[in-house]
């Protein structure tokens, strides 16, 4: 059974295609949602500082401003997103002894795809939305939460759809964690 869902923001976006999708597996179960964006730490700051402060010609402290606030302005839009949605859903809090879907907004520090692997593990299913080109799965990091959340993992189509889990993939590695991944996809 399918319980508990993460939707993590796909380079820290919040996607209403993945929320949407998320939301049509828990009513199946009663599942609860669990938004998840992830803010850079310092070590990710200072990565990305370094490489672009030798490219554009600015200061080490102009760039690592500019990331903090277009960070900022990312979570804050996101968050919004996801208040619109729980609202538009009558979604909220934590999970109690009541039925029904319920959701939660979390926010963490550090690497995008380490923290979002990480925080997988905790799971049931994580739910992404598609990249927007000209990005691709591999671009995105999605290729290595895939392979390494050990998780089942739905792809929010483009576009809304309305039934959205009627073709499976299953990309396999013979791991037991890609056995475990099959094997909690079932009920879908």
């Amino acid at each position: 059974m399918i319980k508990t869902i993460l939707v993590p923001g796909l380079n820290s976006v919040c996607s209403p295609t993945a929320l949407d999708l998320g939301l049509k597996v828990a009513r199946q179960f009663d599942g609860h949602l669990a938004c998840l964006h992830v803010h850079p730490d310092a070590r990710e700051l200072s990565r990305l500082t370094t490489s672009l402060d030798s490219q554009s010609g600015m200061f080490a402290g102009q760039i690592w401003d500019a990331l903090v606030a277009g960070d900022k302005t990312c979570a804050d839009r996101s968050k919004k997103t996801f208040d619109v949605f729980c609202s538009r859903e009558k979604l909220c809090g934590t999970p109690s002894e009541k039925s029904g879907v319920t959701a939660v907004w979390n926010e963490v520090e550090g690497n995008n795809r380490d923290a979002i692997v990480e925080a997988s593990h905790y799971y049931d299913l994580v739910v992404f939305a598609r990249p927007h080109p000209p990005e691709d799965l591999t671009s995105s990091g999605l290729g290595d939460i895939l392979m390494e959340c050990g998780r089942p993992l739905l792809l929010a189509p483009s576009h809304a759809c309305v039934n959205p889990v009627s073709t499976i993939v299953v990309a396999w590695k013979p791991t037991a964690a890609a056995a475990r991944a099959v094997r909690s996809a079932l009920p879908l």
